[in-house]
């Protein structure tokens, strides 16, 4: 599956590498901001204008993901998903603080040079649990602040 913001000629160039690579369609979630990627002839399923729940299901059932935003990165854990993140904006620290807060190494790439290793998440699910910990007290703090 593919999900990217910014760039997304970059990603689905790579994306299609890596679903050649593990015997896999390329399936691309699309918004009205992707219309570049529409034209892109190496992605095999394009789903425009997902609802929330549609969202949250292809993540569920995602094979592998490729990305290259914060969300996309968030929901490959909760899901406990092999993935990557492709290309990093070196302005946006809020990826390479999750993966270090998390001990997740190496799923940030910028070639096709892929990882194809599997994430074992019970090594890191403590460290997942408590950044969601974490992420849970701020927002409550912030809700109940008068």
């Amino acid at each position: 599956m593919i999900y990217t913001i910014k760039r997304p000629k970059e990603t689905i160039n790579f994306a299609h590498q890596v679903a050649v690579s593990l015997n896999l369609p390329t399936v691309q979630i699309c918004n009205d901001r992707d219309l570049n990627a529409l034209m892109h002839k190496d992605v095999d399923y394009r789903l425009m204008n997902v609802s929330p729940q549609q969202f949250l299901w292809l993540f569920h059932h995602a094979s592998f993901i490729v990305t290259n935003t914060f969300h996309g990165n968030m929901f490959s854990v909760i899901y406990r998903k092999n993935f990557v993140h492709y290309g990093i904006n070196s302005s946006d620290t809020r990826i390479s603080t999750l993966h270090d807060e998390i001990r997740l190494k190496n799923k940030i790439v910028s070639s096709f040079e892929i990882d194809q290793r599997i994430i074992d998440y019970n090594l890191i699910e403590e460290n997942v649990a408590y950044y969601c910990k974490c992420g849970l007290n701020f927002i409550q703090a912030n809700i109940n602040d008068d």
